[in-house]
């Protein structure tokens, strides 16, 4: 994960570390320490770092999957009262989620395959 957070967002993780931590250089940690740090650090909403990596990151939070909950349920219920809805058309369409639309990230391989890629991996 850090690694990662590394990559593809350096200031946030920099700028977390010092902000949860107060540590101005998170380098001069041990490997180990750093690693176990920003991992507890990025599953935290309000860290910089996660809300990069997570474009997503607000849906985490309840309070605003509740309100799109509620958004969707005054929507179909003032529909729910029309002429149009009496005779089943134009059903309002519920707010959009990030998940609704999103393909899969993993891929299915063989056992095989697995370990053949794993072993180049392991080679390199």
């Amino acid at each position: 994960m850090l690694v990662l957070a590394l990559r593809e967002a350096s200031d946030e993780l920099q700028a977390d570390f010092q902000r949860f931590y107060h540590i101005p250089d998170w380098r001069t940690l041990p490997l180990k320490r750093a690693a176990a740090l920003a991992a507890v650090m990025i599953r935290q909403s309000e860290s910089w770092t996660h809300r990069a990596l997570n474009p997503d990151w607000q849906w985490e939070l309840l309070v605003n999957q509740w309100g799109v909950n509620v958004h969707d349920a005054v929507r179909w219920l003032q529909w729910s009262q029309t002429k149009d809805a009496q005779r089943g058309r134009g059903r309002p369409e519920p707010f959009p989620r990030p998940w609704d639309k999103r393909e899969s990230e993993y891929e299915a391989v063989p056992v095989d395959e697995l370990e053949r890629r794993l072993d180049e991996i392991r080679q390199s």
